[in-house]
């Protein structure tokens, strides 16, 4: 994410901004799912829900701020760019404060797991579905909105 928001800083031409928008998003999707899936591991059962609660809260927080500091330096677009890059940057430090060894094995698993859940908690999944559907939508519509803020 940190590089493709430094090539969005000083890239002008159509294809290596669309390439670097690309990257940028699916860097966005895969620090969503990290960090969910980080949160969901390390809480305690028992203290779960509340910290989820605080991290939606921050990353809605987020989505209100982005669009303000965006607004408040329309004339330097390449700072606040490497700014922004600076800041996902940050999402290395709890790597590097971990001091466990994390085992590269992957488990596989398998789909048939999932569908039980969906079925169980379908209220859950579908508020998921449509909150994560208007997150990647704000997100994907910030270049218009920029531009028609010129």
């Amino acid at each position: 994410m940190a590089a493709a928001l430094i090539a969005l800083a000083f890239l002008r031409d159509f294809w290596p901004l669309f390439a670097a928008r690309l990257v940028l998003g699916c860097g966005a999707g895969l620090m969503f799912i990290v960090a969910e899936t980080a949160l969901n591991t390390a809480a305690a059962p028992e203290r779960r829900g509340r910290i989820t609660g605080v991290y939606t809260a921050a990353s809605a927080l987020g989505f209100v701020f982005g669009p303000a500091l965006i607004a408040l330096m329309p004339d330097r677009p390449a700072a606040l760019l490497l700014g922004c890059a600076a800041i996902a940057l940050m999402a290395l430090i709890p790597f590097a404060a971990e001091k466990r060894r994390v085992s590269r094995a992957v488990a596989p698993g398998s789909a048939r797991h999932i569908l039980p859940a969906i079925a169980a908690f379908p209220l859950a999944f579908g508020f998921l579905f449509i909150a994560s559907m208007v997150d990647a939508v704000a997100i994907s519509l910030m270049p218009v909105i920029m531009l028609d803020r010129g």
